[in-house]
């Protein structure tokens, strides 16, 4: 396996060349813009202490990370409002002493056993939520419901 390198300004956004460390062969990769994150080297935190809490673009490839108190609500917005790309994965843990509700109108929550709406994230649990089409989100995870 080869090793693969930046060449050119990797913080900024467009073209860059990858090339081979063993070969002279180019291979060109197309960067995100400056608010797009990559998620190489594990998912950023975004801290959340109030009760409720509506996703955004930027949560992409984040982990949701819930400490605020008893209970919580996460909003998953429609896709006319915030168009996250499907195959979008957001992970969510609630640190909360109470349960964590996800929610959205318009947006359809299915569990693995085939039910579908709202889903509650027990206390100390952790949701994998994985877009798979337009407003419909896959929702598994430890103390799911």
């Amino acid at each position: 396996m080869s090793n693969i390198k930046v060449q050119g300004n990797a913080s900024g956004s467009g073209t860059h060349t990858l090339q081979s460390a063993n070969t002279s062969s180019n291979r060109t990769a197309t960067l995100p813009d400056a608010d797009e994150t990559l998620g190489f080297l594990g998912a950023p935190q975004n801290s959340q202490t109030g009760s409720t809490y509506t996703l955004v673009l930027g949560d992409r490839g984040d982990h949701v990370y819930f400490t605020g108190g008893s209970t919580a609500t996460l909003t998953v917005p429609t896709n006319s409002s915030v168009a996250f790309d499907i195959g979008t994965t957001i992970l969510v843990v609630n640190n909360n002493s109470g349960n964590l509700t996800i929610s959205g109108a318009g947006v359809t929550f299915q569990l693995a056993n085939g039910a579908t709406g709202n889903r509650t994230v027990a206390t100390k649990g952790m949701a994998s939520l994985l877009k798979v089409a337009t407003d419909t989100w896959w929702v598994t995870g430890p103390g799911v419901t």
